[in-house]
């Protein structure tokens, strides 16, 4: 992990549905964008860097990982416009709170259309 003051953390993982934990054992640099791996579960590793696979953001929902905006795949192009470049502690937090936000925007979403059916089934 990468503290406020950029400076290199021993790797943790914390088991979370809240957000994507970041799993490094130095600097990030992106270099592949978004390259993902799923055990079958409904959430993947987002990997990050193809040196070694020890540099991924972990439970990375993917609803969050798929959700489109206008398009475009927020979470994947965010990454992708990155490429080469060393990301900071305030980058990461950003992406982390990124995904959280898209994943609970399917959610509600998801809710919406459940009301949306149900509604429209008493009219018809």
């Amino acid at each position: 992990m990468i503290n406020k003051r950029n400076e290199v953390e021993k790797p943790q993982y914390v088991e979370t549905n809240r957000h994507a934990e970041l799993v490094s054992a130095s600097p990030i640099k992106v270099e592949i964008a978004g390259q993902t791996r799923n055990d079958g579960s409904k959430a993947c590793r987002v990997y990050i860097n193809d040196i070694n696979d020890t540099q991924y953001f972990d439970n990375v929902p993917l609803a969050a990982w798929n959700f489109y905006i206008d398009g475009y795949q927020p979470a994947q192009k965010w990454l992708k416009d990155r490429k080469s470049r060393t990301l900071n502690y305030e980058d990461i937090r950003h992406y982390q709170k990124m995904i959280v936000a898209l994943n609970e925007t399917g959610e509600v979403m998801g809710e919406i259309d459940k009301i949306m059916n149900k509604e429209n089934a008493l009219w018809t």
